[in-house]
């Protein structure tokens, strides 16, 4: 870490291994995938950390204009995952579960500009009775408008409702 005293430091290796399978059809597309990381604290054994995540992405087209997409992603992992985040926690060592969905509608308006709708919610769960669980509401909606195929302009609103259970 960088700090003026007490300077700490540790050599960490970290392992990833994945799979993902893809199919593109004419109006539409799936993906799967997942992977798992380990990460290998030197001197801070304490420290070592396997985390796994799983991701799912749906796309499909109602029309030429009309577009859905849904995204779906799990994971696992022990809290601090970095080095730096390891000093100085005041809350210690904990696993957690995070899950995220999101839904969205798009509808191409014109060639260049098209507008979406989008709903997700996430929800997080702490391994330790001590920290509070959470459920998150987002609403929200894009106007995005391409110059060209490389630049683009969006206006975006968003809604977030977080519950904190206790």
């Amino acid at each position: 870490t960088y700090v003026k005293d007490d300077k700490q430091a540790d050599f960490i290796t970290m392992l990833q291994a994945g799979l993902a399978f893809q199919h593109e059809g004419a109006v539409g597309g799936l993906r799967l995938g997942g992977e798992v990381t380990q990460q290998l604290f030197a001197d801070r054994t304490t420290f070592n950390n396997t985390a796994e995540q799983l991701m799912l992405t749906w796309q499909y087209a109602l029309s030429k204009r009309h577009h859905l997409q849904v995204d779906e992603r799990f994971s696992h992992a022990e809290e601090p995952r970095s080095f730096e985040e390891a000093f100085g926690q005041t809350n210690g060592r904990y696993g957690y579960y995070r899950n995220r969905f999101a839904a969205a509608y798009l509808r191409d308006l014109a060639r260049q500009l098209t507008i979406g709708i989008d709903y997700a919610n996430d929800v997080d769960a702490p391994s330790r009775d001590d920290l509070a669980s959470s459920l998150a509401h987002r609403g929200s909606v894009t106007v995005e408008y391409r110059l060209d195929s490389a630049r683009s302009a969006r206006l975006f609103s968003e809604v977030v409702s977080r519950a904190f259970d206790p």
